[in-house]
């Protein structure tokens, strides 16, 4: 589960992004390493989930 702390950080870097950014110079992975960015500025840390589960249906 993602803390709504992270979200929030996430969700200001998504926007920052979309702002900062041409329409058409944006891409999936630009917005992801944005909020990237944003997340370790913020002082979070990213780690590969392991234990992947599948989504619910």
């Amino acid at each position: 589960m993602i803390p709504d702390a992270a979200r929030a950080v996430m969700a200001a870097g998504l926007d920052d992004y979309r702002l900062t950014t041409p329409t058409e110079q944006q891409t999936p992975d630009g917005a992801i390493e944005r909020i990237g960015e944003y997340l370790l500025g913020d002082g979070w840390t990213i780690t590969p989930n392991t234990h992947p589960t599948p989504p619910h249906q």
